[in-house]
């Protein structure tokens, strides 16, 4: 091949240029810190390095972000159960208190100075539930906007409180009787005689809070109390095969008021007998009712679904405004009830029951069925009930199904759960019964038992005379001493203190109970307004309602998680019914009656010994003196009352110092499996910044080398190419 001059200076003026575009990336590449700029100088490096700042962005937000949010939550929960149950904590002090109350204090002003310190440790107990972290609250599950307690007074209604018990939490209530019987002034023409004054104990289950929504002459219904017995055989459940699911029509559609409405709705009840009647309670008293039909498919008409619906019109119940059909498809589309294949554009005036529809959406899936199995009373039947299982809802509905011979009700809870409850029944004594079985999300059976509604003969408020709640007791205390064989007053609520007082038979019935899986043995259910400030939330630890708004109810826990890891979540929140009891502000409010008593009773006898020192009269003298020695007993009997109630108290303290320490003992344990956790991503984190840096970044002191090299080449192939541009043919001619 002939080399021309030409050629070899276009040769060399092209690896000059290459040598320049080397050395210029090079140069980048020092400058950037980067081995590659653009994808297309190295596609195995482009792709690696997508893949690692992906992997280091993950582990990133990992460790830097959740997990520090998770520490710091958790750090926050730890230091508020330590002010609760440390050393020199809030519940340690109180203890001390009520156990050296009995023997430390003897005048009336030392049990005023003790309770009144009780008191107000009490209220900071309950202002270290109030603790936030980043302005969300630690102790209220998912809602972080709303304390612990009442920050101020308020009069809020709250009802159908289910304040549920153990057998273990019936108690003894005092009474000294006569009390209000002392004379005043110049009434001692018929004193009180110490015979007269007399202490009765009766069985006590104390409620949560005082001041009941009840009075002595309204229903006696509106104050339950539930007790629980285990079923003969314990309820099991299976959830069954795919050959058993039933259609599930999901509607959702809003009605020209402006209300919204949203309904999972089975067409059969699993047993094959077909629809399924399903209501909804709306907080404003509404109410919805729904059944999906399913028709298959008959000559030319396709399947199809109809559903029938009737609802308020939203803020006035009852009214019954809205009542219709909805046609829907096997496709899941609602069309106008003639041609499936015609779908009905909202708003519509045509067909009838759509007019008043602003806007509609369906879906048809299949719902799986769990078979609930229980025996319920000894000698009794099995029963076999199935249930549709269906999706969360925003507001819990009830499902009515016939299966066998008995009804039964099932509620969708919001937080996914159900409670299947039968029909009542009447027991020997009259009382309502009903068999309850509570099942998680899944279907499985979560907790099962007989429940018996009982209701009070009688109810003592702030406006019943002394003699009155005197007599309970009398009447009570007999029965309970077993002087009085035949029993037919069960028990009376003392709406006032927030107590219900047994007679013998039922306080031996409710005391025998038998532990129940997964729930509580006594459940009383009641309504209550007006709460103090301190007074603590009822949605925090309670099912209620309140403003129609239903909490807590079904048997999910507000567990929050946080992502840490790959596929790694670990639980932040301490729920308050874990750290936090009623019972200590309780027994402080029980300390301070006994102590009010103990001081009108002291005011009275020091009136009296002024009485008789002011007197020279000898029948007047006696009569005083009688009165003295009554007020005296009754003195003598409130103090030995108040030193059991600070011996009772040591167990109450005891039990929220163990709540307390075990709380603290699982945010510990969550705490250290974090630290575990962070440890691991720390290093997984350095591990992948590493690789990134050896797959990105630029070798700096090997970069220098290459650019001093290709200087070099640059600059001797400038000076090579000079000596071939100064050479040419006509040199040789």
């Amino acid at each position: 091949m002939r080399i021309t001059n030409k050629i070899m200076q276009n040769n060399s003026l092209y690896n000059i240029n290459n040598n320049k575009v080397k050395e210029n990336d090079i140069t980048t590449s020092i400058m950037t810190g980067k081995k590659v700029n653009r994808p297309s100088e190295d596609p195995v490096i482009a792709i690696r390095a997508l893949r690692l700042r992906s992997n280091v962005t993950e582990l990133s937000q990992y460790y830097e972000k959740n997990a520090k949010d998770a520490a710091a939550w958790l750090e926050v929960t730890e230091g508020a159960l330590s002010s609760i149950s440390g050393d020199s904590s809030v519940l340690v002090d109180l203890k001390k208190l009520v156990t050296s109350g009995p023997d430390k204090y003897k005048t009336l002003t030392d049990w005023q100075a003790i309770v009144t310190q009780i008191e107000q440790l009490a209220d900071e107990y309950y202002n270290v539930g109030n603790v936030d972290y980043a302005g969300r609250y630690a102790f209220t599950g998912y809602r972080t906007d709303m304390s612990l307690s009442f920050m101020e007074d308020t009069s809020k209604k709250y009802e159908d409180i289910q304040d549920e018990f153990n057998a273990s939490h019936i108690d003894t209530s005092d009474r000294v009787t006569s009390m209000g019987e002392f004379a005043s002034g110049d009434e001692l023409t018929n004193p009180m005689l110490e015979s007269n004054v007399s202490l009765y104990t009766v069985g006590r289950l104390r409620l949560s809070y005082d001041k009941l929504d009840i009075t002595g002459t309204s229903d006696m219904n509106d104050f339950t109390l539930q007790f629980r017995e285990n079923m003969a055989i314990s309820a099991a459940s299976t959830v069954l095969p795919a050959a058993s699911n039933v259609g599930m029509v999901n509607l959702s559609f809003t009605t020209d008021d402006g209300a919204s409405h949203t309904v999972h709705l089975p067409v059969d009840d699993g047993t094959g007998s077909g629809p399924v009647d399903i209501t909804i309670k709306n907080p404003d008293g509404t109410e919805e009712t729904y059944q999906a039909t399913y028709i298959p498919a008959s000559g030319t008409d396709p399947a199809k679904y109809e559903v029938t619906y009737t609802a308020d019109k939203q803020g006035n119940p009852g009214s019954g405004t809205y009542t219709g059909k909805i046609y829907v498809n096997a496709k899941g589309v609602i069309y106008d009830g003639s041609d499936p294949d015609k779908p009905v554009d909202f708003p519509a005036a045509s067909p009838a029951g759509y007019d008043k529809i602003l806007a509609a959406t369906t879906t048809v899936t299949e719902a799986q069925v769990s078979e609930v199995k229980m025996t319920a009373e000894a000698g009794g039947s099995q029963e076999v009930i199935r249930i549709p299982l269906s999706d969360e809802t925003k507001q819990p509905y009830t499902m009515k199904v016939n299966q066998g011979s008995n009804d039964y009700f099932i509620t969708v809870n919001t937080d996914g759960t159900y409670t299947l409850s039968s029909e009542d029944r009447t027991d020997a004594d009259g009382n309502d019964k009903r068999s309850i079985v509570q099942l998680n999300s899944g279907g499985a059976v979560h907790s099962s038992y007989v429940e018996t509604d009982l209701h009070p003969y009688e109810v003592i408020d702030a406006t019943t005379p002394a003699d009155s709640i005197d007599a309970v007791y009398r009447e009570l205390h007999d029965t309970y001493t077993g002087t009085n064989p035949t029993y037919e007053k069960q028990f009376v609520v003392n709406a006032a203190t927030g107590e219900i007082l047994f007679s013998k038979q039922l306080n031996d019935k409710l005391t025998s109970l038998k532990d129940i899986i997964n729930a509580n043995t006594l459940n009383a259910v009641y309504d209550k307004t007006n709460f103090v400030k301190g007074d603590t939330r009822p949605e925090n630890l309670f099912a209620c309602t309140n403003e129609g708004i239903k909490y807590n109810i079904g048997n999910a826990d507000h567990i929050m998680r946080y992502d840490i890891g790959y596929n790694q979540k670990i639980e932040v929140n301490t729920m308050a019914s874990e750290v936090f009891t009623n019972e200590v502000k309780r027994d402080a409010q029980d300390l301070r009656r006994i102590l009010d008593q103990m001081a009108d009773v002291d005011n009275r006898l020091n009136i009296l010994k002024q009485e008789l020192a002011n007197t020279d009269v000898q029948t007047d003298q006696e009569s005083i003196q009688k009165e003295i020695y009554a007020a005296q007993k009754a003195y003598d009997y409130l103090t030995d009352i108040m030193k059991d109630e600070f011996g009772a108290k040591i167990t109450g303290v005891t039990k929220a110092i163990d709540m307390a320490n075990n709380a603290v003992t699982v945010n510990g344990t969550r705490s250290k499996r974090l630290d575990l956790i962070e440890s691991r991503l720390m290093d997984q984190t350095a591990t992948f910044k590493e690789l990134q840096s050896e797959n990105e970044d630029v070798d700096l002191a090997e970069a220098g080398t290459m650019l001093t090299m290709a200087r070099l080449t640059y600059e001797s192939s400038l000076q090579a190419t000079g000596k071939i541009m100064t050479t040419s043919l006509m040199d040789y001619i």
